[in-house]
C-alpha cells in the first residue's frame, strides 16, 4: 500500500516533482484518505477534495511497510488507563518511524490526546464559574503557527467545549458533538480515591462497586421533567433497559465511573448518574448489608491468578520495595474484605463511609459530558444534578491536595548488584496469549513523574510518562542495518517481522509512580541467551548519541522535533475519532483542565508538545534523557521471562536453563 514516487500524488495522478515521496492509503469513514509526504510539507487529499498543507514535515518520514500494519482500529473502552506506545518500527534505516502496529497507534489515538498536537494551542479563556461559564471552544478557533495552517482536524471540526467549575467545586467538561447523533456519554473521574489510598487492601476497588451498584429514585410515569419522583430503581438495571451501558475501573491513583446512553435518555441517564454519587445515597447503601455481601463476592470474583499476565503483575509487586504503595495487595478478596475484618472487629461499611467522605472530594473530580445537544441544554441537565454531589463532609476540605512521594528506590535492589532476571514457568495447558516457540521477556523501569493538575494549567508544559514511552519506542523499535532489531534477529535471540519488535508500555500510571515496561519476544534461543538479551538492551541506549556533550543521551532538538512530528501525524491528523468522555476524564487528572495544555480544550494535545514549541521540545529532550540514562543501568530493571515446558526441554538440552523464579 506504500508507493515511492519521485513526485507526489493528487487524486491518482503522478505529478512532477523534485522530492521522493510516499503515498500512504489510510480507510476512515467519509472514503479513502491519501497522506503524502515531502521533506517540506504534508499534504492530504480526502474524498476527492483539494489538495491543501497540514503540517511541515522536517525529513522523510514516511517508508516502506506491510498492508497490515495501516489498518486503524478504534481501542477498547478501558484503555485510557494504560496509555500505550507499542514500539513497531520503520524498515528504512534512514527514516523515522511511521510504520507502527495498530496497538502503538492505539496509545497515541486514544489518550485524549486525539485533538490536536497539530494545531497551536488556541486561544481560550480560562475556566469560569458557575455564573459565568467559559465561551464556545469552536474547533475552528486555532492559533496562528505554522500548524494553524490545517485549519480543524478532520474527525473533530463538529465538536465545541466549554468548561465549568461548579460551586461545589467539581470541574466540567462539557463537549458539544454533533457526531454524537446515536450515543452519549459520560465520565466522572476522582483523583486521590485509587488503591494506593486504601486504609484495608481493597476498599478503594469495594466503594467502585458499592457506588455503582446504588438505587436511585425513579420518575413517575409522565412526571419527567416535573421533579416528582417514585420508586427506587437500580441504575445498571434501567440503563441496560434503555439501550445503555456503564462500568468503573479503580487505578493506582484514582477511580473513574463511565457510561453511554441514547440521546432521547441522556437527560435522564445523567440525573441517575448524579444521584450515584450524593452522599446521602452512599450512606443508604452501606447500610444494605446484603448488597455488601453480593459486591465483596463480586470482587473476591474478579481475582486472576492464572494467566500469565497475572502471575507477572504479582511478581512485580514481590519485587517492589515493601514499604511502597504498589506493594501491597490492592484488589481485595473475602479475606480482606471480610472475613480479617470481622475478627478485627473493624466495620467494613464504616470503613468505606469514611473512604468516601475523606477521599471523593469534588475539588479533586473530573466530569466529562458528551453529546449532541447545545451547551444550553447541557447545562440545564448537568447544573442542578452534579453541583451537591460527592463528600459534603466539613473535614473534607482539609485533606492533603500536595504532590505524594513514594518510597525510593521503587524496586528492591539485589544483594549481589545484578539484574533482578526471573523466569516463570508456564503450564503446558496455559492460554496466555503467547505463539507456539516463542516466549515473552518484560523488563520494567520504575519512574517517578508528577502530574500537578489540581488546578488549570499556567506554567511549562507537563512532559507525561506518555510522551517519553513514545520517544523511547522509537529509539528502541528502529529495524535499520544498525538497529536493536536487526542485532538480535541475526543472533536468532528474536524472531523475524514484527513479532520480534519491541512494544513499550506504561500498566503504571499514576502521579508519582509510573512503570515503563519493554515486552520483547524471543525464540527458544533467545531465551537461552536471555541475559545477553537484557544486558544489549540496556546497553544499546548509549548509542543514540555520539556527539561529545556532557549529556550524551540528550537527543538533538531536531531529532526531537522529527519524533513529535510523527506523533502528530498518529496521534491527530490519522486519528480515527475524537477522544472519549473516559480519556478526557483521566487526562484531565493528569494535565489538567483547560489553559494552554489541559484537557477540553480545542487545537490543544496534552500529551505532546508540538514541534515548535522550543519549551516543551526542550523539557521533552531532558525528560528522555533521564529516563534512558535509567534504561542503560541493568540493575535498575525487573526483568521477568516466560518459559514454556517446550522451551525448558530445549534449553536443558543446551545447557542454559534456570529454575523457574530463580535468577538466569
Amino acid at each position: 500500500n506504500i508507493e515511492r514516487r519521485g513526485g507526489y500524488v493528487a487524486g491518482g495522478g503522478i505529478e512532477k516533482g523534485g522530492d521522493a515521496m510516499v503515498r500512504l492509503h489510510l480507510s476512515r469513514g467519509n472514503g479513502p484518505v491519501r497522506l503524502l509526504c515531502t521533506s517540506a510539507f504534508a499534504f492530504e487529499l480526502c474524498s476527492g477534495r483539494s489538495l491543501r498543507p497540514l503540517l511541515p514535515v522536517p525529513g522523510f518520514l514516511l517508508s516502506r511497510s506491510s498492508p497490515d500494519t495501516r489498518r486503524l482500529r478504534r481501542p477498547g473502552p478501558s484503555f485510557h488507563a494504560r496509555h500505550r506506545a507499542d514500539a513497531d518500527a520503520d524498515a528504512d534505516a534512514d527514516a523515522l518511524d511511521l510504520a507502527s502496529s495498530s496497538a502503538r497507534r492505539d496509545f497515541l489515538l486514544s489518550s485524549a490526546a486525539a485533538r490536536a498536537a497539530a494545531l497551536a494551542a488556541s486561544a481560550s479563556s480560562p475556566a469560569k464559574t458557575l455564573a459565568a461559564p467559559s465561551p464556545d471552544e469552536g474547533s475552528s478557533r486555532t492559533g496562528t503557527s505554522a500548524w494553524s495552517a490545517a485549519g480543524p482536524a478532520p474527525f473533530s471540526s463538529r465538536r465545541r467545549y466549554r468548561r465549568l467549575v461548579l460551586r461545589n467545586g467539581l470541574r466540567v467538561i462539557l463537549v458539544s458533538d454533533a457526531g454524537a447523533a446515536s450515543r452519549c456519554s459520560a465520565a466522572l473521574s476522582v483523583e486521590g480515591a485509587g488503591q494506593f489510598a486504601d486504609p484495608l487492601p481493597g476498599i478503594a476497588h469495594l466503594m467502585e462497586h458499592m457506588t455503582l451498584s446504588s438505587d436511585v429514585t425513579r420518575r413517575r410515569s409522565g412526571s419527567v421533567g416535573t421533579g416528582e419522583e417514585g420508586a427506587m430503581e437500580d441504575f445498571e438495571d434501567w440503563l441496560a433497559d434503555v439501550d445503555g451501558a456503564s462500568n468503573a475501573f479503580t487505578g493506582p491513583g484514582s477511580v473513574c465511573f463511565h457510561y453511554g446512553a441514547p440521546p432521547g435518555a441522556f437527560q435522564e441517564s445523567l440525573r441517575r448518574f448524579a444521584a450515584l454519587f450524593a452522599q446521602k445515597t452512599v450512606e443508604r447503601t452501606l447500610k444494605d448489608e446484603q448488597k455488601l455481601r453480593r459486591e465483596v463476592r463480586r470482587v473476591d470474583a474478579e481475582l486472576d491468578f492464572s494467566s500469565h499476565a497475572s502471575k507477572s503483575y504479582y511478581l512485580l509487586k514481590h519485587s517492589m520495595n515493601p514499604l511502597h504503595p504498589f506493594a501491597r495487595f490492592s484488589a481485595g478478596n473475602l479475606n480482606t474484605l471480610e472475613r480479617d475484618p470481622k475478627d478485627a472487629e473493624i466495620d467494613v461499611a464504616t470503613e468505606l463511609l469514611d473512604f468516601f467522605k475523606t477521599r471523593y472530594l469534588p475539588e479533586r473530580a473530573v466530569l466529562v459530558v458528551i453529546g449532541n445537544a447545545d451547551f444550553s441544554s447541557l447545562e440545564k441537565w448537568v447544573i442542578p444534578y452534579f453541583s451537591t454531589v460527592l463528600s459534603t463532609s466539613s473535614y473534607a476540605a482539609g485533606m492533603e491536595t500536595s504532590q505524594i512521594t513514594y518510597p525510593l528506590p521503587a524496586f528492591q535492589r539485589r544483594s549481589n548488584n545484578k539484574p533482578s532476571l526471573m523466569v516463570l514457568a508456564r503450564s503446558r495447558n496455559s492460554n496466555d496469549n503467547i505463539a507456539e516457540n516463542m516466549e515473552k521477556l518484560s523488563l520494567e523501569w520504575p519512574l517517578n513523574i508528577q502530574y500537578n493538575s489540581l488546578e488549570e494549567p499556567t506554567g511549562p508544559r507537563l512532559i507525561g510518562a506518555p510522551a517519553i514511552a513514545f520517544v523511547i519506542s522509537q529509539i528502541l523499535a528502529r529495524r535499520g542495518p544498525t538497529s536493536l532489531y536487526n542485532y538480535m534477529l541475526r543472533q536468532d535471540w528474536i524472531p523475524k517481522g514484527t513479532a520480534g519488535l519491541p512494544r513499550i508500555t506504561l500498566p503504571i500510571d499514576t502521579s508519582g509512580f509510573q512503570i515503563l515496561r519493554l515486552e520483547l519476544n524471543l525464540t527458544p534461543v533467545g531465551f537461552v541467551a536471555r541475559s545477553a538479551v537484557v544486558n544489549t538492551i540496556c546497553r544499546s541506549v548509549t548509542m543514540v548519541s555520539t556527539a561529545p556533550r556532557s549529556d550524551p543521551l540528550l537527543l538533538s532538538r531536531e531529532v526531537m522535533q522529527q519524533y513529535l512530528t510523527v506523533a502528530a501525524l498518529h496521534g491527530y491528523l490519522l486519528a480515527p475519532r475524537p477522544p472519549d468522555a473516559i480519556e478526557l476524564a483521566v487526562d484531565a487528572q493528569a494535565y489538567g483542565v483547560g489553559g494552554s495544555a489541559g484537557a477540553g480544550v480545542s487545537g490543544v494535545w496534552p500529551l505532546m508538545p508540538p514541534p515548535e514549541d522550543d519549551a516543551g521540545v526542550d523539557a521533552l529532550r531532558r525528560a528522555v534523557s533521564r529516563v534512558l540514562s535509567l534504561i542503560s543501568n541493568p540493575t535498575e530493571a525487573v526483568a521477568v521471562v516466560s518459559a514454556s515446558p517446550r522451551t525448558m526441554a530445549f534449553a536443558g538440552r543446551v545447557g542454559g536453563v534456570a529454575a523457574p523464579g530463580g535468577g538466569g
